[in-house]
């Protein structure tokens, strides 16, 4: 078995980047790395955050008497941040601050990998894993029947427990579950069935870091808390939203980081089960989740409904685009739509893109009222995601596992 580490790794932002833009070869476009240097407010320093131990160790990286082009830049950065302070968006939270809530955190806690299962306890835990395996198959059937041979052949091996068994075990090598136990996990006894769950990685690369997702054997509780982290930095960090199409490593945007981290860390201290080693991890990667949400689908489901509402055989695309973009009303557009207008190959990319996500309304083209605005942009918005799949993190992975465990019991409803 692979060992399980004590502490996983913040992920390099170009990795992080490059896996993101590979995901997406229409595009080809390279989200910016954000910086990764702190200010501390107490020293006047820039500080670094150590990837090794993430949040628990700093490393001073800038000098406490910048040079004239720092000097504005500090500026500018002080500027933002009293802004922010004055409109009340984020917490304005201090390094002592900030260490005080990492202080609360609970450390991970240790799994046992030494002691094994025994002769019988293994023979009842094939048993009863079968048992889930058949479960799940039998629903999957009957949601969606694909392969009546095989239903066919559980039929006929069902009150046979030898049979079922192997039948069950055939199903999951076969990939006809999308979910397995893991057969190194399935031999220590200090795991519960739950820890030993793990959905499929499909290609490889549906999940951006699968194996670490696996490899921590969190409870059932631990990956409930962690969805609900994830949620909570949905509400409470939505304003940094705007700064995703404009930011670019600098000192400003290195404030806004810092401030968003240092806001999550005090938001990780309301869960119990919550380690610093999930906390760090989960910020960065939500920060993902939110930049790809902000790059590929925010607002562009709006862009294109009104485009369509214009676009008709008199009126051209780029017609209909420059009314759309003088509306004003699509600030994380804006940008995107002025660079279109200003460049034939990106006009043409942008209609490409748009034609094939409004397809769906082909129905409607000859009478538009006969679909409210927000039907037509949520078609817009699942054309949008089709178009352009999104990376699965580790929230997009508890929330599979749990709903995996609940269909076949291994967990209440």
């Amino acid at each position: 078995m692979a060992n399980l580490p004590s502490s996983p790794p913040i992920r390099d932002d170009d990795s992080r980047s490059a896996r993101v833009s590979a995901l997406d070869s229409r595009r080809r476009t390279r989200r910016p790395r954000p910086s990764t240097r702190v200010d501390d407010p107490t020293s006047g320093r820039v500080r670094t955050i150590d990837s090794r131990r993430p949040g628990t160790s700093f490393r001073v990286s800038g000098s406490s008497k910048p040079c004239a082009p720092a000097n504005k830049e500090l500026e500018e950065a002080d500027n933002e941040i009293q802004r922010l302070n004055e409109l009340r968006l984020g917490d304005d939270i201090s390094y002592e601050e900030y260490s005080g809530y990492l202080r609360q955190l609970p450390s991970k806690p240790d799994v046992d990998t030494s002691t094994k299962l025994d002769a019988v306890q293994i023979k009842e835990l094939n048993a009863r894993h079968a048992l889930y395996r058949s479960k799940y198959y039998q629903l999957s059937q009957r949601q969606a029947p694909k392969d009546k041979i095989y239903y066919d052949k559980w039929k006929e091996c069902r009150h046979r427990e030898f049979l079922e068994e192997r039948f069950c075990k055939y199903c999951e090598e076969d990939s006809k579950l999308d979910w397995y136990f893991h057969p190194d996990y399935c031999k220590l006894a200090g795991l519960e069935d739950y820890q030993r769950l793990v959905p499929r990685n499909y290609g490889g690369y549906e999940y951006v870091r699968w194996d670490e997702y696996h490899r921590d054997c969190h409870s059932y509780e631990t990956e409930q808390e962690y969805i609900k982290y994830c949620e909570e930095l949905s509400k409470k960090l939505k304003w940094m939203e705007a700064y995703v199409p404009n930011k670019s490593p600098s000192i400003k945007w290195g404030r806004i980081l810092t401030r968003g981290a240092y806001q999550a860390i005090k938001i990780a201290t309301d869960f119990s089960m919550m380690t610093g080693n999930l906390a760090f991890p989960g910020f960065y990667e939500w920060f993902d989740s939110m930049t790809f949400d902000v790059c590929y689908y925010n607002e562009l489901d709006g862009v294109f409904y009104e485009i369509w509402q214009r676009y008709t055989n008199e009126r051209t695309f780029r017609d209909s685009l420059d009314e759309v973009y003088k509306l004003n009303r699509f600030p994380l557009r804006q940008h995107i739509m002025r660079a279109a207008l200003e460049n034939d190959t990106l006009c043409s990319d942008l209609e490409e893109e748009f034609l094939s996500c409004t397809i769906c309304l082909k129905e409607f083209a000859e009478d538009k009222s006969q679909i409210t605005e927000d039907k037509a942009r949520e078609l817009i918005a699942e054309a949008l995601r089709k178009e352009t799949p999104k990376p699965k993190f580790y929230e997009d992975y508890c929330r599979k596992k749990i709903d995996i465990a609940r269909a076949i019991g291994l967990i209440s409803r």
